[in-house]
This record gives structure tokens, sequence and C-alpha cells, in this order.
């Protein structure tokens, strides 16, 4: 039977599954595509080949994990995965105290506008640009009350 040719498509990883934690992840949100209609191909054939090649994969194995992603995903659903991944490293990181704290805002889409360019023009994060424009202002306020001090570390008992 003919099998689709998705070279085209097919991502060229630039990330890469190589270690076991990591394995052990991609393995599951591979799972849990493969349970759609259309992952990671349309049609019923390839992806039976897909799927029974999957199964065929240890899920620590993050050596052969990777070639089935690079043989198999779609760029749009490399970076789905590799987002996930860097997305689960970061709750982690932040779980063991090696990362930031983060706490998310809505603003304006203009607001946005202007910060993202800010930042671009620097070459740093969106709250690094806020810290760079914001921080002078900050520090001049005057303290209406001890918690407002930017000395006193706000995560303290």
């Amino acid at each position: 039977m003919n099998e689709i040719k998705r070279e085209n498509e097919m991502a060229r990883a630039q990330f890469k599954i190589d270690n076991e934690q990591d394995s052990v992840f991609a393995t599951d949100w591979i799972r849990n595509q493969l349970q759609g209609i259309d992952f990671p191909y349309e049609d019923w054939e390839p992806k039976q080949k897909a799927f029974d090649e999957f199964h065929d994969i240890h899920f620590r194995d993050f050596e052969k994990t990777n070639a089935w992603c690079e043989k198999h995903l779609k760029k749009v659903d490399w970076k789905k995965l590799k987002g996930a991944i860097r997305s689960k490293r970061l709750r982690k990181k932040r779980v063991f105290g090696e990362a930031s704290i983060v706490i998310r805002v809505d603003m304006e889409t203009r607001a946005h506008s202007i910060l993202k360019t800010l930042a671009k023009h620097h070459g740093v994060t969106l709250s690094k640009a806020i810290e760079i424009y914001m921080e002078k202002a900050w520090l001049d306020l005057p303290l209406e009350d001890e918690k407002d001090d930017p000395t006193i570390d706000m995560f303290e008992n």
C-alpha cells in the first residue's frame, strides 16, 4: 500500500528528547495524542504503523522515543511536545525552588505591544523589560506600609 509522503511537513528536530525524564513525559504526551483522530497522521494505515512502532518503545528509552518523534511528528506537533516538556521542566524547577515564582497578569493589546517592543529592543524577557523601565519609579514611591518595602522579602514567613 502507498504511504503518505510527509517530508515537507516533517520537522528536523532542533529540540531533542535526550534523557529518561523527558522520555517518560513525552511517551505519556504521545499516548494521549494518539487517542485523537488525526494524530500523527490523518489516514488510518500510516497512523496504525506509527501506533505499532510507538508501542514497541520502552517509555524510558529516550533515543527510540526521539527517533519516533523525528519520524512521525509534524513540525506543529514537535512544537507542542517541546512546549509541554519545557513547561514540565519549569514546573519541576519551581517546586524545588530553582526557578522564580511567576504571577500571571492580563493586559490590553496595546500595552502588550509596547512591552514586547521594549523587551525585543533590549533582548530581554517581558518581565525584565518591566523591571528596566519601572523599577526606579517603583523605588521612588513613598512607602505607605512596611509590606510595600521592596527590601523585605515577600516570601519570608
